[in-house]
């Protein structure tokens, strides 16, 4: 168990709460999209998921703003008695994809539309785009069948597909996932993957399947910010 000092959260302030910009010390402890598992060992797991769970019981979790955009993923990356906690982000990224339709997606130069655009196909890249090989963490796309058309002048792949099966209001939940008809066990894939075309198939379900994506081999990589010499 970590010490609670390293998630004294405090929402004194709000927005722009004093010494921070734009979010307060609750949101920014938990932005350190470089290094989440760090964080997770400093704070230890059980009382990082209790205050994540509890952030977004209480209203803490802003959802409007970049610096707390990452928090539904978090939940990716912590862990309880030992299985990795995928299936509440499932369920919250599905409900806060279908609410942030009717907000405008406007704001911040578009930045909220693209994110919308990444949670309705079940993506999101933890680390910003800053990685050598960007990676895209798995969670519940909105769509039955989506098709990224990629561009000959840039990619050599044509066309990228995520289809999910069995997708329903109710059936929010992966079971399992194939990548160009081979079984995928872990819950993300890199960008090298996406633009190289092909398909992502998700089998979908009414309850979580909590021994997808848990294997210590199949954990996301490590942020890498320079290339290897």
């Amino acid at each position: 168990m970590g010490s609670p000092d390293l998630f004294h959260f405090g929402t004194e302030g709000g927005w722009n709460g004093p010494g921070f910009v734009e979010e307060n010390a609750w949101i920014y402890t938990l932005f350190v999209p470089q290094d989440p598992d760090g964080l997770i060992a400093a704070v230890g797991r059980d009382e990082f998921n209790r205050r994540l769970e509890e952030g977004f019981a209480k209203g803490y979790v802003d959802l409007t703003n970049e610096p707390n955009l990452q928090a539904p993923f978090l939940f990716n990356y912590s862990a309880s008695r030992g299985l990795r906690r995928r299936s509440p982000a499932n369920a919250l990224i599905r409900t806060i994809a279908h609410r942030a339709a009717r907000v405008d997606r406007r704001r911040d130069e578009g930045q909220l539309s693209a994110l919308y655009v990444l949670w309705a196909m079940g993506l999101f890249e933890m680390d910003g785009g800053c990685a050598v090989k960007p990676i895209y963490d798995l969670s519940s796309p909105l769509f039955d069948r989506i098709v990224i058309h990629l561009d000959s002048r840039y990619y050599s792949g044509k066309d990228f597909v995520i289809e999910a099966h069995n997708n329903s209001p109710a059936n929010i939940f992966i079971q399992s996932a194939r990548l160009n008809g081979h079984t995928l066990n872990r819950a993300w894939i890199t960008h090298d993957e996406v633009v190289a075309g092909g398909k992502l198939e998700f089998e979908m379900g009414p309850r979580p399947n909590p021994v997808w994506g848990i294997r210590p081999e199949d954990a996301r990589p490590l942020l890498q910010t320079r290339p290897q010499p």
